[in-house]
């Protein structure tokens, strides 16, 4: 087992550099394409983006996740999804082809008929490595994916940039997201050692795609729920409350959707390694989603305290009204990695079928509860997401009760003892910057000072508590420092 917890040490560290630099570097370059192509081009390509993510979606169709958790994977295994990913991607890009003319006329973008045929390669590169990028997930081996996805980034970023400069346009965006993929599709195929050979067998097909069917069915919810969402809250209020909301939520998102992806992409190739001993599952289950919320929570209620002068430091006066949208929608971020933790334990027992039940009972709520408390405030549907959200984890519980004999009422004690000590560390803080009155001062100073204020309380806290978080955070540091000295 110590292999193990030597890979998923190792695993965390360099998913979290390839998380954390992707998207800092994703950032950096669009705020410099920013300042060079015109908004106009930026919404051509955020148009095609939403299109060409439904169809990679669909080109997987949830396979990758059932070669992850299958124990004695064989050449037969990959080889077989390798071809039906290949194959269902082909017939992804002759639909979107034959389309390209109709949805350029559809949102009056003639240019969009030129670019979706080029742009839908994207799907065709995508599923030549895919495989490649699940046995290395499944081996834990994410050196070998950081060590693809940055030079990918930096180089497609350097290609994206320059062309911006030459007046290609939206051209610029599309060659740019084209690079990165053949750059990690070659990188990827070398590191992996892993080539396809044709073998095909049906059997194994209807059991993959048995199990990924239903994921795919689950994720299609989600992105309707999701866009439907949007539409209603477009529709409902201002362009400027959408403007406030859209920007709030952006903010709240890059923390969670960051460290939740981080979450996925080790999380369960981990926990499918263990899953023939439900005792350790549910053990490392317990410590893995202990320190994921004891950090989320953390980062939430403390991004709650300072949402005001980082808002303000961030945006200006303009985006004030954006500060309370900001603070409520970060309490939905802190139940995040629950969500992601019991369904890939979920799915470890292969019920995709609950996972597809779950996603129908939030995403129709959703939708209902969007459309209905839309007729109020946009604060009304985010209290709403934040009940339903809490509705959904005892519901969830119970099946976890149910395949891995997991009481109910300790998952509740568990989840509530991992939140209390970021909870009152925000309490204790928010009364101490009141009296203190921290507010009065510059904006980056009380970010500073608030911040400081949090996490010194919180440290003094889990001193003084020494409960399971705590203990298993000295856990890691522990083990930091003994591989450090090797």
């Amino acid at each position: 087992m110590s292999e193990l917890r030597k890979k998923t040490y190792h695993g965390f560290l360099w998913a979290g550099l390839e998380q954390f630099g992707a998207s800092f570097l994703g950032f950096i370059t669009q705020i410099i394409l920013a300042r060079i192509l015109l908004p106009a081009e930026f919404g051509v390509f955020g148009l095609i983006l939403i299109i060409n993510t439904i169809a990679d979606i669909i080109s997987d169709s949830g396979m990758s996740t059932s070669i992850i958790r299958t124990e004695n994977t064989t050449e037969k295994d990959y080889n077989t999804v390798f071809f039906s990913n290949l194959v269902i991607s082909f017939l992804l890009y002759i639909i979107l082809f034959l389309a390209a003319p109709a949805i350029a006329g559809y949102y009056h973008e003639p240019i969009m008929a030129d670019i979706i045929p080029v742009y839908a390669i994207s799907i065709l590169i995508s599923s030549f490595f895919s495989m490649q990028n699940t046995i290395l997930r499944k081996g834990l081996n994410f050196k070998s994916i950081t060590a693809a996805a940055l030079p990918a980034i930096i180089i497609s970023s350097i290609v994206g940039i320059v062309l911006g400069y030459l007046g290609f346009g939206v051209w610029a965006l599309v060659i740019m997201y084209l690079t990165k993929l053949l750059i990690q599709a070659v990188i990827l195929t070398i590191k992996s050692k892993w080539l396809p050979r044709f073998s095909f067998d049906f059997a194994i097909l209807r059991i993959h795609f048995g199990f990924g069917n239903k994921l795919l069915l689950a994720t299609i919810l989600g992105k309707t729920a999701q866009n439907i969402t949007g539409i209603v809250i477009g529709k409902s209020f201002s362009i400027a409350e959408v403007g406030y909301y859209t920007r709030a939520d952006g903010l709240k998102n890059f923390p969670v959707l960051s460290f939740t992806s981080l979450l996925e992409k080790v999380a369960y190739p981990v926990l499918a390694q263990m899953q023939s001993n439900t005792e350790k599952v549910i053990f490392n289950y317990k410590k893995m989603l202990s320190l994921a919320i004891f950090i989320m929570s953390a980062l939430m209620l403390c991004l709650i305290l300072i949402s005001k002068p980082l808002i303000l430091l961030l945006l200006s006066n303009t985006w004030q009204n954006s500060i309370p949208y900001l603070q409520w929608l970060c309490v939905i971020g802190i139940f995040y990695p629950f969500g992601v933790f019991s369904h890939n334990i979920i799915l470890l027992k292969g019920k995709s079928n609950i996972i597809l039940f779950l996603s129908i009972i939030m995403e129709v709520a959703t939708i209902i509860g969007v459309i209905y408390f839309a007729h109020f405030s946009i604060i009304a549907i985010i209290v709403f997401s934040i009940a339903l959200q809490v509705f959904m984890i005892p519901l969830t519980m119970l099946y976890l009760e149910k395949l891995y004999q997991y009481r109910v009422i300790n998952q509740l004690i568990s989840l509530a003892i991992y939140i209390i000590p970021a909870l009152s560390a925000f309490i204790f803080s928010h009364f101490m910057i009141n009296f203190l009155k921290i507010g009065e001062l510059n904006n980056a100073v009380q970010i500073i000072i608030d911040c400081s204020i949090f996490f010194t309380i919180l440290f003094v806290i889990m001193v003084v508590l020494k409960n399971e978080t705590y203990r298993n955070i000295i856990e890691i540091l522990k083990f930091k420092a003994q591989q450090d000295d090797k």
